[in-house]
């Protein structure tokens, strides 16, 4: 009878370590500081002191799958920002097209900030390879969702971990919505790229190592 119940202490306890373990295994996301392409300076940390949740994109001038994407992640932002979302957009251009990314962005008034990485040292530090890449963090800087390259319906996966993530019940998600369509106007392409660049392939994700 006592060896029993030494077993199922036993099995308790890996349970309950197994459990702790996937819990504080959780990937941590890296604090950095960037320079927008406005001249400002933007620290992760700093930045989720007044969020709940960060997503952060990483994209390129050039880069077509990002031009396909964006009117969709500008649209996620927008909507759930009275919620708490916060939105910064990582440049991965390099020096080669690094004098562009300015007056792109001014070109499509964006109301979110556009940090330069033209040394890509961001990028190395969150492992990424190629663009786009999205990746949604919690504001203790947990990393909740990436996702790598652009699929079409890609947006339903990380707007719905960002549901999720905030905790918002259908009635909040409604009125979030309904709020946006009528401050936008019902334009279903807020936030798209206004000149669409020609140069750039049509491949699912596009190489900057």
């Amino acid at each position: 009878m006592l060896n029993k119940w030494i077993r199922k202490s036993v099995v308790a306890l890996l349970i309950l370590a197994l459990t702790t373990a996937q819990v504080f295994s959780a990937e941590r996301a890296s604090n950095f500081k960037l320079t927008s392409a406005d001249g400002k300076t933007y620290e992760l940390k700093e930045v989720a002191k007044n969020a709940k949740l960060i997503l952060l994109n990483f994209w390129e001038v050039n880069c077509k799958p990002c031009q396909k994407e964006m009117p969709q992640i500008a649209r996620i932002y927008k909507t759930y920002e009275p919620a708490g979302l916060k939105l910064l957009l990582i440049s991965r251009d390099t020096q080669l097209t690094l004098s562009r990314v300015a007056p792109f962005v001014s070109s499509q008034k964006w109301d979110f900030p556009v940090l330069l990485d033209p040394e890509l040292k961001v990028s190395q530090l969150y492992n990424v390879k190629f663009s786009p890449v999205n990746i949604l963090v919690s504001s203790k800087g947990e990393i909740l969702l990436r996702l790598e390259g652009y699929t079409a319906g890609n947006e339903l996966d990380i707007e719905k971990k960002v549901i999720e993530a905030l905790n918002l019940s259908e009635e909040e998600v409604a009125k979030l919505k309904a709020d946006y369509e009528k401050s936008s106007g019902g334009e279903k392409d807020a936030g798209a790229f206004k000149d669409k660049e020609k140069e750039g392939d049509d491949a699912e994700h596009s190489n900057h190592h």
